[in-house]
């Protein structure tokens, strides 16, 4: 988690799937925020392996941070990942072209809902979610002790 990003980390782009290297990224906001929890779990759930980052440098004292997917395909509900894309393109059509006046509308985290249920992502992933998150949240917690103690706020 320190301030350079992975190894064939596409910085210049918010989302990315990598054919060649099977990842995939996601700048997310808050790893306790449901349209966060769901793709987190989305990546767990279809590849061999999920990173955290967080920039120290932008993101140390805020919530957002960059989750990383390895091995996209290659994990249990891999074989998901056709249907998956299938509901998200419909989704980018709905949020992009959607909404009373066809200009589009915000994401809600109904609209990711067909990932994991709320009641299934408290009861059977917020152990998982957790322990992911701490490492962000430690970080988070260090900066923001720094910068009260840079402006003598207790």
């Amino acid at each position: 988690m320190g301030s350079s990003p992975p190894p064939h980390f596409p910085v210049n782009h918010r989302h990315a799937i990598r054919e060649k290297w099977r990842y995939n990224y996601h700048e997310a906001s808050d790893a306790t925020q449901l349209v966060s929890a769901r793709i987190l779990h989305l990546f767990d759930t279809t590849s061999s392996r999920t990173l955290r980052w967080k920039p120290n440098i932008l993101h140390a004292n805020r919530g957002t941070f960059y989750a990383v997917a390895k091995g996209v395909g290659n994990g249990e509900e891999g074989h998901k990942i056709p249907i998956i894309l299938e509901v998200l393109k419909t989704l980018w059509v709905s949020l992009t072209f959607g909404g009373e006046e066809g200009l589009g509308r915000h994401m809600v985290p109904e609209d990711l809902e067909f990932l994991i249920s709320m009641d299934d992502l408290v009861n059977h992933r917020l152990d998982w979610l957790t322990k992911f998150g701490t490492p962000l949240w430690k970080v988070q917690k260090t900066a923001l002790e720094k910068f009260y103690e840079g402006k003598h706020i207790k």
